[in-house]
């Protein structure tokens, strides 16, 4: 077994070692009371916002950024969504820009910037719904980092916060990217991120590190 340790946000039930850089804060979304504008999820937490302030979804059509938000979306409103090949934002704009509807997307206060250029290249109508806010964990526990041989980051942000905070802990240690944003987040602060991948499985991509299958 190999010392991996997490870098993001909080992680339901974690089977392995994490430094929360991040903390979530969701929003009250109840007086939406219900969504029928075609949707966009960019994340299972704005699907858990949604849920949380017992807003409806009676969307025709509803967008995924990947098989975990479609999870949620299916297991808490029964709903099945649309997912693009590649699981990131750019590829979601394409998706959702094949259509010539307006659409509501449900997302973070920290929704990414190349999504948003995509959409408006597209000439793609769009409202914008803060279902939660990401922030800065002054309190995390840095201490994992220090005896670690492999990192997964899980956002742009948290590398920041890494390479900030943490940057004297981290030299010769490998550095993997959740996703294709993060890993080029990791490389302008001039890291060098081993790989990057194509569907974000917290889970399930820490437990291949921890057995060097990767």
């Amino acid at each position: 077994m190999h010392r991996v340790v997490y870098v993001g946000a909080p992680v339901e039930r974690p089977a392995f070692r994490c430094v929360e850089v991040l903390k979530i804060e969701y929003l009250d979304l109840s007086p939406l009371h219900v969504l029928r504008k075609d949707l966009v999820l960019t994340s299972k937490r704005g699907v858990i916002a949604l849920n949380r302030s017992g807003v409806r979804i009676e969307s025709v059509k509803v967008y995924c950024i990947g098989s975990i938000t479609a999870r949620y979306l299916r297991d808490l409103y029964g709903i099945r969504c649309s997912t693009p090949d590649e699981e990131n934002t750019v590829a979601l704009a394409e998706l959702v820009g094949r259509d010539k509807n307006a659409v509501v997307i449900v997302s973070s206060d920290s929704l990414s910037g190349d999504f948003i250029e995509k959409l408006n290249s597209l000439g793609k109508e769009y409202e914008i719904i803060t279902a939660y806010r990401i922030l800065e964990n002054e309190r995390a526990d840095l201490s994992p980092l220090s005896d670690c041989e492999r990192i997964l980051v899980g956002s742009p942000k948290s590398a920041e916060i890494l390479f900030r905070r943490a940057r004297n802990l981290i030299e010769g240690v490998k550095i993997y990217a959740i996703g294709k944003p993060t890993f080029a987040k990791l490389k302008s602060l001039g890291l060098r991120p081993v790989k990057y991948f194509m569907s974000p499985d917290i889970h399930g991509i820490m437990h291949k590190l921890e057995r060097e299958e990767l």
